[in-house]
């Protein structure tokens, strides 16, 4: 079993970026889920939007993000909470 940490590879890529900068985040999951991740962009600005079937709701934030460890934090928090996807 690898010892490496699923983030490496965005981490590597992110480091190429010059930050300060606008980051683009994109969720989606359902309902509930969705509003448990929505204090963590709340410096961010936002925009929900339900599926077709009413099913599920995908999150959007544009966000001033400081660093490429800031993002991956981020990835690590929304990653605590069971049935939401990252896009």
């Amino acid at each position: 079993m690898s010892d490496k940490n699923p983030y490496d590879g965005l981490k590597e890529k992110l480091d190429n970026i010059n930050w300060p900068a606008i980051y683009l985040f994109k969720f989606i999951g359902p309902e509930e889920k969705i509003n448990q991740i929505k204090p963590l962009f709340e410096l961010g600005e936002s925009h929900t939007k339900l599926s077709r079937k009413g099913n599920y709701v995908s999150l959007t934030v544009k966000m001033m993000i400081l660093n490429s460890n800031q993002v991956i934090d981020i990835y690590l928090e929304v990653n605590k909470i069971k049935g939401i996807i990252a896009l």
